[in-house]
């Protein structure tokens, strides 16, 4: 049962960083779009949680707070990703062409998945779900028992090798399926083409922008620079702290 829910968050991580990648990408402005998903990923994971976790909330609310945070910290590379592949073999009108010659919807589905739009997706969510199911920065400031936390607790508290790797296998498993499956739709040459923009989605896409702008760059560097404030009217009263700043720097030199 811990496995699963374990695999259930990591999924719900990885859905959610390819919802908002999809609709980020929606936004005509490509160039804007790509400098502000380059600042999202320069900040730290680390500063991510310790800024948000200076709030407390019961465990329900720290869960929800986790999965919004790490599926935003994952969608500048799901979104490069979706941008790697080349255009599917199997456009709309091909798609069509199925339905018309009676073919049935499973193997229309799979078509789709395969060798259509859905290709592009499933191949950025095999290769983002083993960075959801790893991911430890935030689980462990935000106390949310994930995989990656117990699996820290556990050499931490000298729980035998045998039976650390015991707990990592099922994770390691089923990063490497996610890994294989992408190997598998990675294949096609051509030259890479992002989604085409779809302007309807572009209210998503920057309402998506705007929120992991403020959860991401906005609240941690602003909690950080107010920290960063008062330490350093304590070191220009500290006569001891400039010393050792001295001292340290002289090292380095």
């Amino acid at each position: 049962m811990t496995f699963a829910a374990d695999l259930l968050r990591a999924l719900a991580i990885d859905a959610l960083a390819l919802a908002g990648a999809a609709v980020v990408l929606a936004i005509p402005r490509r160039r804007l779009v790509a400098v502000v998903l380059a600042l999202w990923w320069c900040v730290p994971a680390v500063a991510v949680a310790w800024g948000w976790s200076r709030w407390a909330l019961p465990l329900a609310g720290n869960t929800g707070l986790h999965l919004a945070l790490a599926a935003l910290h994952l969608v500048p590379l799901a979104a490069g990703l979706a941008s790697a592949l080349p255009p599917p073999p199997l456009d709309r009108a091909g798609l069509h062409l199925l339905r018309l010659a009676g073919v049935a919807a499973p193997r229309r589905w799979w078509a789709w998945c395969v060798w259509g739009a859905g290709r592009r997706w499933l191949f950025t969510a095999g290769l983002a779900l083993p960075l959801a199911f790893a991911e430890f920065e935030l689980a462990s400031r935000l106390a949310v028992p994930a995989w990656s936390v117990r699996l820290f607790d556990a050499q931490a508290g000298g729980v035998d090798p045998g039976a650390t790797l015991a707990i990592a296998l099922p994770g390691m498993a089923a990063q490497a399926a996610a890994l294989a499956l992408a190997w598998g739709l990675a294949w096609a040459g051509g030259r890479a083409a992002p989604p085409a923009p779809r302007p309807g989605w572009a209210w998503a896409g920057w309402t998506v922008l705007a929120a992991g702008s403020l959860a991401l760059v906005g609240v941690p560097l602003g909690l950080i620079a107010a920290e960063a404030g008062a330490g350093s009217i304590t070191a220009l009263v500290d006569g001891g702290l400039w010393r050792e700043c001295a001292a340290t720097a002289g090292y380095a030199a």
